[in-house]
């Protein structure tokens, strides 16, 4: 089985090595040390798993598609899920913020959401809503506390992602270059 953290993988693996038996997750000193982790990584593993085997995480789709009680429903049951990425990296405040669904990011937020989340191509939340024309969520997103001066992948700024001019205004009065 291989597990990815960030630009990292590794091989996870029950086979003995170098005739040692398999630790077991009994066996474990740090899951079993620390149970909150557990549980954790476990909700996590799992939001992957179901994600991966339905196509998209059904956050992602509820805050794309502006279900704002099926988003509060799924926060509550599964918390830790808040900033699965599909397979761009994109986040559901990415998703929400691309379709201007200010009560959804909220929520998001609240619901432990990172703000300045990249996905694959460098691209935040902020970039998403300025690049859509989203003034009010840009408006949110900044009152909230997304940075301006992160670059995307081809080094662009959230300035350069949008056409909007009352969105490119916002963002120079904020000291976006």
């Amino acid at each position: 089985m291989k597990v990815s953290f960030g630009s990292r993988s590794k091989v996870a693996s029950t086979t003995p090595i170098a005739g040692k038996p398999a630790q077991t997750e009994k066996q474990s000193p740090i899951l079993s040390s620390r149970p909150m982790l557990h549980r954790s990584l476990l909700a996590a593993a799992v939001c992957v798993l179901l994600a991966a085997s339905a196509g998209a995480s059904p956050l992602l789709e509820a805050a794309e598609s502006g279900d704002t009680k099926k988003v509060q429903e799924l926060l509550t049951a599964h918390p830790d899920g808040v900033d699965i990425e599909d397979e761009e990296g994109e986040t559901s405040l990415m998703e929400a913020a691309e379709e201007g669904h200010l009560e959804i990011i909220e929520l998001l937020l609240k619901g432990g959401a990172h703000i300045n989340h990249q996905d694959h191509a460098g691209e935040t939340a902020l970039m998403e809503a300025a690049q859509e024309s989203k003034l009010e969520c840009v408006k949110l997103l900044l009152r909230k506390g997304a940075a301006l001066g992160i670059l995307d992948a081809d080094g662009l700024g959230v300035l350069q992602h949008t056409k909007d001019e009352a969105i490119a205004q916002l963002l120079r009065n904020r000291g976006a270059r």
